[in-house]
């Protein structure tokens, strides 16, 4: 692929798989320690907030991913396998209380996880056992869990149904979507959702702007 890249710019030089492996992968392991230590000098500074974030692969493994962010810039420091284990408050606050020495104890102001109830549980037990440190819950997962909560109003839940409707029934036939294809065109309707309860909202706003297009398609003799 390299090489074929180069036949536009003959002065490029492919690496070899020696310097690859080599001298390059040296340099880069070497970029990456100064990145490390810079910013173990902001974290004594300035100090730092350390961010949990839990997830599940596709083979279901339960993961809990550690970050910290100081002055802007945000580092993973930290991933560990939870799937074995019971994730409780005692569980997570002794799987918080591991993060890597180099970030220090000292240094540390703030963890900001989740609003599930052993995540909240989790945050009261760290202040008690680290009285410097402050829990703060996830404003992403607060806004994640009150559009989870809109959608189940029934007056919500009718428009956010019918839009589903109507968007299965576009994309599910390929004729149909043809032609609604040569009416919104450039853009599509579905889009993906930033956080999961939020692609309702953006199903519904993206029928908004093509509303007229579709009231045209719908009543074309296609």
């Amino acid at each position: 692929m390299v090489d074929s890249i180069t036949i536009c710019e003959v002065k490029f030089k492919t690496p070899s798989e020696d310097d690859l492996k080599g001298p390059i992968l040296t340099q880069k392991v070497a970029d990456v320690k100064a990145t490390i230590e810079e910013q173990q000098l902001i974290w004594r500074k300035k100090r730092c907030i350390i961010t949990i974030d839990g997830w599940t692969n596709r083979r279901n493994s339960a993961l809990l991913n550690f970050f910290v962010s100081s002055s802007g810039a945000t580092m993973s420091i930290k991933s560990i396998n939870v799937s074995r284990h019971t994730k409780n408050a005692t569980y997570l606050c002794e799987a918080l209380e591991e993060v890597p020495v180099e970030v220090g104890k000292e240094n540390e102001v703030q963890a900001v996880i989740n609003n599930a109830t052993n995540y909240v549980a989790t945050g009261r037990l760290l202040m008690e056992r680290h009285p410097t440190l402050f829990w703060t819950p996830c404003v992403d997962n607060c806004l994640d869990l009150i559009l989870e909560d809109l959608v189940k109003l029934s007056w919500i839940k009718k428009f956010v149904d019918s839009t589903t409707n109507i968007c299965k029934f576009l994309y599910n036939h390929t004729r149909v979507l043809s032609i609604m294809r040569q009416y919104t065109r450039p853009k599509e309707l579905v889009c993906p959702g930033i956080i999961r309860f939020a692609t309702n909202l953006i199903t519904l706003q993206s029928l908004i702007w093509p509303k007229v297009a579709l009231r045209h398609m719908f009543v074309s003799e296609e």
